[in-house]
């Protein structure tokens, strides 16, 4: 793998490396393409593809997490999502009574005592 890296950065030019290991993927490359059923889901950096997945596809494919679904709700300029009965506040402003899929990372995530 190092030596793949080497070559391609001393010649300078585009490689084309196929491989389902993520963890090669991820060393190896600049950009990364994720396919579906032989569709491009998403072309992007690794923290791209991690952070910012653009398919449920992509986020359950990158990296582990857990898979909430909800309602959204809009009140003003504020959206929130009942995730079973508790809402959150949604990052984007969503259409009231949309179902959005919440990916959690599980490196996001902390543990609070109530109150």
């Amino acid at each position: 793998q190092l030596e793949i890296k080497r070559i391609h950065r001393e010649l300078g030019t585009t490689f084309v490396y196929v491989t389902h290991d993520q963890e090669e993927a991820l060393v190896l490359s600049d950009r990364i393409a994720v396919f579906n059923q032989g569709r491009i889901e998403q072309i992007g950096t690794g923290r791209q593809l991690y952070d910012e997945p653009e398919t449920l596809f992509v986020g359950k494919f990158v990296g582990d997490s857990t898979i909430l679904r909800g309602a959204a709700s809009t009140s003003g300029n504020e959206t929130a999502i009942d995730v079973a009965g508790r809402k959150v506040a949604a990052a984007k402003r969503l259409s009231d009574g949309a179902k959005p899929v919440m990916l959690l990372r599980p490196e996001k995530l902390s543990l609070a005592r109530r109150g």
